[in-house]
């Protein structure tokens, strides 16, 4: 076995035996070479509660194929990721990724049955380069957050704060970051992260707001990097850890002021570098929002003494360009 990943009373790794103890398999083979696979232990580990190899024909030794991250979901099932070199890697049909998209490696994802691990849905994630996933979080709604390395110029992005490797190029190694939902068939969120040197990222924690943290390494002098410890050594390889806001900004409204959670801190205290603060009506309003145009976006209002005032033109003031309702 080449690495093991422990998580309560399961196990993941990679190994070359052909004798693994194996007990009510999905796989009951190597399918040659390296393989993954995931073991159940009961509680006290004392004893085998289902194990199964978990590969294809192409894994070795240079074209790795193991677990390199494992998770237990909310439902009590256990989702793995790692890397593989097999086109034939158990994948499902209605997955996001379900082809091999090329190169050498591909990052995958599976779920298992908790309870029997029978293989419920999986999913290859990378491009036409080698690709490889090193560490997975969840969030408490279970969706699933990875993040490795990335050769491909064309690795599946999605509302990405960083669309195409900075090299311009296949080949050079970059990190990525990416959400899959907890079905494993949709990608929500998928960037590169990395400079014009290479990168690769190694673990990944999201925090009760769905921020995500990440950490790697780069020898990029031109790494995306803000915030007060931006400065980037001038060693050839550096330490990086990146964190990427939600999708979703946090505020409350107490009239007449809308506060903001502009650094996703969580906290609310006044006027700090962690939140801004806007004024919209005046005190004594019931601050309010909706699609008051039938565009499907929405926008902010007032309720005072009766009368309904929205902010139609959408420029976060009251002034003769919204619309007065009684």
């Amino acid at each position: 076995e080449f690495r093991r990943v422990l998580f309560r009373s399961v196990i993941g790794g990679g190994t070359n035996s052909t004798n693994l103890p194996v007990l009510l398999p999905y796989q009951s083979h190597s399918a040659g070479g390296q393989d993954g696979f995931v073991a159940k232990f009961n509680a006290t580990g004392t004893a085998l509660l289902f194990s199964t190899y978990l590969g294809g024909s192409a894994g070795s030794a240079g074209q790795p194929e193991q677990v390199n991250a494992l998770i237990i979901g909310p439902s009590r099932n256990i989702v793995v990721a790692g890397i593989t070199s097999s086109l034939n890697f158990p994948v499902t049909s209605a997955s996001f990724q379900p082809v091999y998209a090329g190169g050498q490696t591909d990052g995958f994802l599976t779920k298992l049955n908790g309870a029997t691990g029978a293989l419920m849905v999986s999913t290859f994630l990378g491009g036409t380069q080698n690709d490889g996933i090193n560490a997975m979080a969840q969030d408490q709604l279970g969706r699933l957050y990875v993040t490795g390395f990335t050769l491909s110029s064309d690795f599946p992005v999605t509302r990405a704060s960083q669309s195409a490797s900075a090299s311009g190029a296949s080949g050079s190694m970059d990190a990525f970051v990416a959400t899959v939902s907890s079905g494993l068939n949709q990608e929500t969120f998928g960037t590169y992260l990395g400079g014009t040197g290479g990168e690769g990222s190694n673990a990944i924690a999201v925090d009760s707001l769905t921020s995500i943290i990440v950490a790697g390494q780069t020898s990029s002098s031109d790494f995306p990097a803000v915030g007060s410890l931006s400065h980037i050594p001038s060693e050839n390889l550096s330490a990086f850890v990146t964190k990427f806001a939600p999708d979703w900004t946090l505020s409350v409204a107490n009239a007449p002021t809308v506060t903001v959670d502009t650094w996703h801190t969580g906290g609310f205290n006044g006027p700090a570098p962690t939140s801004t603060a806007s004024t919209y009506g005046q005190a004594g309003d019931i601050p309010i929002a909706g699609d008051w145009t039938g565009s499907g976006v929405k926008r902010i209002g007032v309720f005072r003494s009766g009368v309904w005032i929205l902010d139609t033109n959408s420029d976060g003031i009251l002034n003769a360009g919204d619309k007065v309702v009684s």
